[in-house]
Formats: C-alpha cells, sequence, structure tokens
C-alpha cells in the first residue's frame, strides 16, 4: 500500500518560488490502478518523481507497507526501488526530438515569446498569427480546435519559466538507441501523417516497439477520438 500524506514540493529559483504540487493526500491499496491526469505544467511527473523519491519533497510523506521512504538511507532507497517495475510503456504520437542543447536554446528562445500568450491566454498576441491559426482552424475541420483545448486554453497560472522547461526539454528529449528493459513492452501510437520520419525514430530509440498506426495528424487520435484513444490502451494493459 501507498500513502501520500500532506506532500508539497516547491522549487527555489531566481523569478522566486514555484510550488509545482501542494496538500496532496492519496491512499493507493494493494491491486488498484491508478492514473495520474492533467494538464501540462499541472505537476504529474513531479508528484511521480516525490513518490520514488527522485525528488524530494518539500512537505509531507510518502510510506510504503507503512515505513516512510524519507527514513531509507540511499542504499535501502536503491533497494526498494528494484520494486518498481512498469509492464507496458505507452507513448502517444511523441515527435522524439533530438536537437543539441544549443539548437534546443536558440529555438526556445526565438519560439516562446511567440508561444507563451496561447499558453497563458489561449490566443496569440499578434493579431496576424492568431487570423492565420483561426484559418487553419476552420480549414482543418475539428483538429486544431480539438487540439487547442487538449493543449488547455487558457492556463494564466503557468509561469513563463515552466513553459520554457518543458518547451526546451521536449526539444532535446536525450535518449539512448535500442533501449530493452526485460519484462517491458513499448506501445507506440504512430500517427501515419507525422511522416515515415518517425517509424524510423522509433525503430531507432526501442529495441522491440509494437507500433499502433493510425492515418491521423499528431496527437489526433487523443484530440478527437478520446473513446478510442482509451478503448486501445484499455486492449493493450488490461
Amino acid at each position: 500500500m501507498i500513502e501520500i500524506r500532506n506532500l508539497a514540493k516547491t522549487y527555489h529559483g531566481a523569478e522566486g518560488d514555484f510550488t509545482a504540487v501542494k496538500n496532496i493526500n492519496l491512499t493507493i491499496n494493494d491491486g488498484d490502478i491508478f492514473g495520474i491526469i492533467g494538464l501540462s505544467g499541472a505537476g504529474k511527473s513531479t508528484l511521480v518523481r516525490c513518490i520514488n523519491l527522485l525528488e524530494v519533497p518539500t512537505e509531507g510523506d510518502v510510506l510504503v507497507d507503512g515505513r516512510s521512504m524519507l527514513s531509507l538511507s540511499r542504499r535501502e532507497l536503491l533497494a526498494a526501488r528494484q520494486n518498481i517495475h512498469m509492464d507496458y510503456g505507452i507513448l502517444g504520437s511523441s515527435d522524439l526530438d533530438q536537437a543539441s542543447p544549443l539548437a534546443a536554446r536558440l529555438q526556445t528562445d526565438f519560439l516562446l515569446p511567440l508561444i507563451y500568450p496561447v499558453v497563458r491566454d489561449g490566443k496569440f498576441k499578434a493579431k496576424f498569427l492568431q487570423k492565420r491559426l483561426d484559418k487553419r482552424a476552420r480549414e482543418s475541420g475539428d483538429y486544431v480546435k480539438a487540439f487547442l483545448k487538449m493543449f488547455g486554453e487558457a492556463r494564466p497560472y503557468v509561469t513563463m519559466q515552466s513553459c520554457k522547461n518543458q518547451f526546451y526539454s521536449d526539444l532535446i528529449t536525450p535518449l539512448p538507441d535500442k533501449i530493452h528493459v526485460p519484462g517491458t513492452e513499448i506501445h507506440i501510437f504512430y500517427a501515419l501523417k507525422m511522416g515515415a520520419k518517425y517509424r524510423a525514430r522509433y525503430q531507432q530509440h526501442f529495441a522491440h516497439p509494437v507500433l499502433h498506426e493510425q492515418n491521423l495528424q499528431h496527437e489526433e487520435l487523443l484530440a478527437c477520438h478520446p473513446e478510442q484513444w482509451a478503448h486501445l490502451v484499455k486492449s493493450i494493459a488490461l
């Protein structure tokens, strides 16, 4: 059993303190299946990293079978992590970009001022860009509208630094080749309209990926056909 008690994680930076998660209380009993979902920047990854103590919580505690993970020595914590296993790794139509740190930094610095208003306010600050987006939405049917809605629409609570970190990390995605973890199956929802180069990327970075092909665009399955997406996930994991 996993118990999370009053968990919080705050990061301290030049722009001030940023609390990624706070006041989390959760009990997961043996055999329970839990999913953590939320908008980009909501704190999903931070919460998971706090559970296995890859991030140390600022407040609160994590107990596994009644024992506090914060009380473990480094050696005991490494031993406890041996019990963590992933049966299925499921990736959406990921691009797995492999830009160099310099190229990723330049792209981030150039594009972030354009993209951040969309994240914060739900629309471009520049009127000509907003007009182009509206035209694209009209021409593409439901895809662009559904994608933007999934993207989160207006999120005034997301800071520019958080958006910058997310954008930069998405561009570099450092991955070795031919990843193989015994006992773990890698399933990838491959949107064919993204292009053949992405098939090559998936086969480069994973030893035995199972590709589920759809004649769709990037994340169109999740954005426009969420019930089909959920059915596919269940058919893999259950």
